[in-house]
Order: C-alpha cells, then sequence, then structure tokens
C-alpha cells in the first residue's frame, strides 16, 4: 500500500513539473531580456538608428518568443490533427430544437387522472367452516 502511495506522489510531482516548466521557460525569455537588455540592444536591435521608437531591444524579444511558438505549435499542430482523427465521429445527429412552450404545457392533458376502476362486491354470507368427523 505505502508503494502506491509513492508512485502516485511520484507521478503528481513529474506532472506538477512537466506542466510547470514550460511556462517558466516562456518566462526564461522575458527573465533573460530584463537581466541583459543593455547587451540586446547593443548587438541585436534594428533600430538603433530610429530612437524616438523606443524600441529598446523589444523586437528580438518578440522574434525570439515567435520563434519559439512557431516551433512548438508545428509539434502540436500534427498532434492535433492525428487526435482530431482519432475522434472523429462515426455518428452524427443534429440536435431537435424543443420548447417548452411547443411541450408538455401548452396541451391540457390529464395524465394523472383519478380513474374509479377498482370494484368491490361485499359478500356479507359468512357460512362456518366445514366439520370433519374423524
Amino acid at each position: 500500500m505505502q508503494k502506491i502511495i509513492v508512485i502516485k506522489s511520484i507521478f503528481a510531482l513529474l506532472m506538477l513539473m512537466t506542466f510547470a516548466l514550460r511556462p517558466a521557460y516562456q518566462a526564461s525569455y522575458y527573465l533573460y531580456f530584463q537581466l541583459n537588455i543593455d547587451a540586446i540592444v547593443a548587438k541585436y536591435c534594428i533600430n538603433k538608428e530610429r530612437p524616438q521608437l523606443q524600441c529598446n531591444g523589444k523586437c528580438h524579444l518578440g522574434k525570439t518568443i515567435a520563434l519559439s511558438s512557431t516551433a512548438n505549435n508545428k509539434d502540436s499542430n500534427s498532434k492535433t490533427v492525428q487526435l482530431n482523427n482519432a475522434f472523429y465521429p462515426l455518428y452524427f445527429q443534429s440536435p431537435e430544437q424543443f420548447s417548452l412552450m411547443q411541450g408538455v404545457f401548452s396541451k391540457n392533458t390529464d395524465n394523472f387522472k383519478y380513474h374509479n376502476s377498482y370494484s368491490f362486491t361485499s359478500y356479507w354470507n359468512y357460512e362456518p367452516p366445514p366439520r370433519h368427523f374423524s
């Protein structure tokens, strides 16, 4: 029983790390940009001759994020297509329109009407039980 709990907790931690690392990887681009903004402006900025734009290296950050997202989208698009093909419905029925005004409440029918269908014939002639002589 203890092994199962340990395995479940390891699996839960692994899944948590998997789902937490992807946003952390995306956030690392922003962190790197904020920490090395002067070097990025000096090396990669295309708008050095137009300082009125106040780019400050954001063009490079946008390109880097766009490249990483397109690389991820190419992989996810092929997986999405495969997943869509796997769950393609074999039968599809369009839903019917239902309105409460056309349904049960508009008709005046007595579904639970009292019917006196029980009959009882009273037979008051009591006879004594049979006697057996031995």
